[in-house]
């Protein structure tokens, strides 16, 4: 039995996604076969306490929910809180990462049958499901590099389909070059042994940054951002596409292709590209972004739409082209304010910074401009059918007042949606809270928020050093629950982690 936390009722305001013509661009670019520059590093065991595995169900693939759409996908009244669906609850809770030498975290998390593992900018660590530290290391000792290595924008994924954790993170080298650094776990468990790679994705004077993870039945998807050394000028989009099963079986080589300089339908540069972590057999493998860029905070530009992109043959002759979904207009967020501290909170940005692939349809979220004036944060989740290349359904979360921003949603087995999120105001510290919707809930509705972990303490470094983003994943074990990973403000300046398993 587990306590749940109180809920509290935010008061939303919903908006419309209308579905205009599709927009589609005949975008095909030619990939690049990857010749051996993955160098393999010795296998590494993660060691610990060995805990007995208890199944708790396993994931199906459901068939996709049958809906009939309107003209602009849902009701045209504005939603108060009262008749928001019913939150979600917490099943567990524990603090996890505490602040380190690291400026900032970028916490994120996931989830095997047995474990959960989250990543931080300069370590990872593996908990039992009630929170107790199995194993807990730093990148720099995982990977035995010296104390000069610059490695950070961590991301883990659990791949349901093959039962096998995945683990990157950028390394620069002292003389400017860029990589990937990988590591597979060979089982479904984060204490046994791991596949550990180091990938050169340097392209000339280009770094990398920034980077999505994702994974469908064939392959692992690695996006990136690509930055000149030393220069904020962002250069382009790239895609790097690698074999699992070679992964997971620590194979030398492993083949790869790269696809790079990405283009919007439009023909402007795409940005920060999230590959969908797919949860069933799907046909193609789906990613997503925003047409906003690398923007400063407040910025008055503008979008309305989002790009899909459709991946096939990903392992022999990869074919990759996109389209323009329309949604109502997004604007580049404000920084957040926050109780006790004139500083801002870097709100992320108005980029996708996850997409999650279930019954044929992707789940995705960025942060915008809202409210009076545009002088707050708020959410825009999106389910999106990257078939059709329409929106499913979406909405806005928010209120004047307050800063809602990084978010990460996902959806279950059962189609229920779980969110997360930070949050403050000038009267709340920076917290972590979720919100959801079961799949019987009306079109574009999501609940009132949870509060999974209140802030404590403003935090006063400048505004880059909070975190990138955050992360919400299935349970592999029990796919009704959702583990969330997400960063919370501390006194004297510091930041916590939290993780939390929550659902319906």
């Amino acid at each position: 039995m587990h306590a749940l936390l109180p809920q509290r009722a935010w008061p939303l305001a919903a908006t419309l996604l209308v579905v205009l013509a599709l927009s589609c661009s005949g975008f095909a670019p030619t990939p690049r076969l990857d010749r051996p520059g993955i160098r393999p590093i010795a296998p590494r065991v993660a060691s610990g306490p060995v805990h007995r595995w208890i199944p708790r169900g396993v994931l199906s693939a459901a068939p996709a929910t049958s809906r009939s759409l309107s003209p602009t996908d849902g009701s045209s009244r504005a939603r108060l809180a009262t008749t928001a669906p019913a939150p979600p609850h917490t099943y567990t809770q524990f603090v996890a990462l505490p602040n380190d030498n690291a400026l900032k975290p970028d916490a994120n998390a996931a989830a095997g049958p047995n474990d959960v593992v989250e990543m931080i900018n300069a370590e990872w660590a593996a908990y039992s499901k009630s929170g107790t530290n199995l194993f807990q290391t730093t990148l720099q000792q995982w990977y035995n590099f010296p104390a000069w290595a610059g490695m950070f924008d961590p991301r883990v994924i659990y791949d349901s389909l093959a039962g096998h954790y995945v683990m990157i993170n950028i390394y620069y080298a002292p003389n400017g070059t860029g990589y990937i650094d990988l590591s597979a776990s060979m089982t479904s468990s984060a204490l046994g042994n791991w596949c550990k790679y180091e990938i050169n994705v340097q392209d000339g004077v280009n770094q990398p940054d920034f980077p999505g993870l994702g994974f469908d039945s064939q392959a692992i998807y690695v996006s990136m951002n690509m930055y000149p050394i030393g220069s904020n000028t962002f250069s382009y989009a790239k895609l790097l596409i690698l074999n699992k099963a070679q992964l997971y079986q620590c194979a030398s080589p492993v083949s790869s292709y790269t696809f790079a300089n990405l283009l919007n339908p439009d023909g402007t540069l795409a940005f920060a590209v999230q590959p969908g972590r797919t949860l069933d057999n799907e046909p193609a493998e789906y990613l997503a972004n925003s047409a906003l860029g690398n923007q400063n905070p407040g910025s008055p530009i503008k979008a309305n739409y989002l790009t899909m992109w459709t991946l096939t043959n990903p392992l022999n002759n990869p074919t990759l082209t996109n389209a323009a979904i329309p949604v109502s207009t997004y604007m580049v967020p404000p920084n957040a304010r926050q109780k006790g501290s004139s500083s801002l909170i870097y709100t992320g940005g108005p980029m996708l910074l996850q997409a999650t692939v279930y019954a044929g349809a992707l789940w995705t979220a960025l942060t915008s401009a809202f409210g009076t004036n545009n002088q707050y944060a708020a959410i825009r989740w999106f389910e999106l059918d990257p078939v059709n290349n329409v929106v499913l359904q979406g909405g806005t979360y928010g209120a004047n007042g307050a800063y809602a921003f990084m978010p990460a949603i996902t959806v279950t087995a059962n189609g229920n949606a779980i969110m997360m999120f930070d949050a403050s105001t000038p009267n709340i510290y920076v917290g972590v809270y979720y919100a959801g919707r079961q799949a019987s809930a009306p079109l574009n509705e999501m609940s009132t928020y949870v509060v999974l972990q209140p802030g404590s303490g403003p935090f006063s470094s400048p505004e880059e050093y909070w975190g990138d983003f955050f992360s919400a994943a299935v349970d592999p074990a029990d796919t009704t629950k959702v583990w969330i990973c997400g960063q919370y403000a501390l006194p004297g300046n510091q930041w916590g982690t939290v993780i939390g398993e929550v659902g319906y």
